[in-house]
């Protein structure tokens, strides 16, 4: 039977390895333990003694099993109580969040805008730096004037290296390049 098939009712046969397909509890079973790693995020890695359900007041047998559980030793039979969604797999998996950004992600961005800032501060100070020596040019020079077209070809010249230098600073391919240098790192570790 698939497992997607299995409905709340369904009687489950259980032997050592196999992993509980849902939430069940344990109507029969004979030196039944589980490994519930899964759930406790590995701080108790033994298996854990599963009793058959009583009704009896006084019992503190444990006949619950969780999905997604290891049988580590041990047979049985269990009946379905929650499966899909309602089951505690699907409470505690954490759905894959695509909206948030990975820690490189940020770092990446962070590194970038860095990148950006460092750009255009360097911008400015070559754009300030070449009116400066223009100015002094024009003061020494008595041929040349500010309204020139020898000083407007200047400044045009000026402003397009100060774009460039810009363009240049911003990172585009920066994510790019390091999830191939990362993909890359990757194969090389593998073999």
């Amino acid at each position: 039977m698939n497992v997607f098939d299995l409905v709340v009712g369904d009687i489950i046969l259980l032997e050592t390895g196999a992993r509980i397909p849902a939430d069940c509890l344990l109507i029969s079973g004979q030196d039944l333990t589980v490994d519930e790693t899964f759930y406790n995020k590995g701080e108790n890695s033994r298996a854990i003694k599963k009793d058959m359900f009583t009704t009896d007041s006084d019992s503190t047998s444990d006949p619950f099993l969780l999905s997604s559980t290891l049988i580590a030793t041990g047979v049985g039979k269990a009946v379905v109580c929650c499966v899909g969604e309602n089951s505690r797999r699907g409470v505690t998996d954490e759905k894959l969040d695509t909206s948030s950004k990975t820690p490189l992600q940020k770092k990446l961005e962070n590194l970038s805008g860095i990148f950006t800032k460092y750009g255009i501060i360097a911008a400015v100070l070559i754009f300030a730096a070449n009116m400066f020596n223009m100015t002094i040019s024009i003061m020494a020079d008595s041929s040349w004037d500010f309204a020139s077209m020898k000083t407007m070809k200047k400044v045009c010249e000026d402003l397009t290296l100060i774009i460039i230098v810009i363009i240049v600073a911003v990172p585009e391919g920066l994510p790019l390049t390091i999830i191939m240098s990362l993909a890359y790192s990757v194969m090389r570790m593998k073999d």
